[in-house]
């Protein structure tokens, strides 16, 4: 699996659902592709000391017991991410964890990031706790993801209000 990094976060989607599009078929060893956001990355970096490119990005995860034909995916998976800032392959267990740290500390990253900021710039603390985190689950066609997604993430900062994006992008319940 790897990481690929995009200039925007519909790009991203976009990638994501030509990759749902073709998983049963020609992409048939990725078994999780998951997003940050600009602001998830942002958050993760500064909460847990990741040194991640902060821009969107897409974690993919592969499997297969073959290992030139996961490479050979991967390359496929590359092709298809037109318009990709940056792409890292881990070809083994540990690097992967490595560059999947990020996602997994999205949720607990934002639960902190608040409040590690407004620390930071002296805000005061009045109102709601600003530990809360929203969870949502959205259910949209693939067609209009990328557009629900960027609208969703414009809505938030002319808001002014933090948009930390955890994604996982699924159609189906592969393993």
């Amino acid at each position: 699996g790897g990481v690929l990094t995009f200039p925007t976060v519909a790009l991203a989607c976009q990638t994501a659902v030509q990759v749902s599009q073709l998983a049963d078929t020609d992409l048939t060893a990725i078994v999780r592709c998951e997003m940050l956001n600009e602001e998830g990355v942002k958050c993760t970096n500064e909460v847990f000391g990741t040194t991640l490119d902060v821009v969107p990005t897409m974690f993919v995860e592969l499997q297969g017991s073959d290992v030139s034909r996961v490479e050979e995916q991967w390359r496929t998976l590359v092709r298809i991410a037109k318009g990709s800032l940056k792409q890292t392959y881990a070809g083994d267990g540990d690097k992967l964890d490595e560059l999947w740290d990020a996602r997994r500390g999205c949720y607990i990253a934002a639960s902190k990031y608040r409040k590690l900021v407004a620390d930071k710039e002296g805000v005061p603390r009045a109102g709601p706790p600003i530990d809360n985190v929203l969870l949502t689950d959205v259910c949209v066609p693939l067609s209009e993801l990328a557009d629900v997604v960027d609208a969703t993430e414009t809505d938030f900062k002319v808001a002014n209000v933090p948009c930390v994006m955890c994604c996982r992008k699924s159609t189906t319940n592969h393993p």
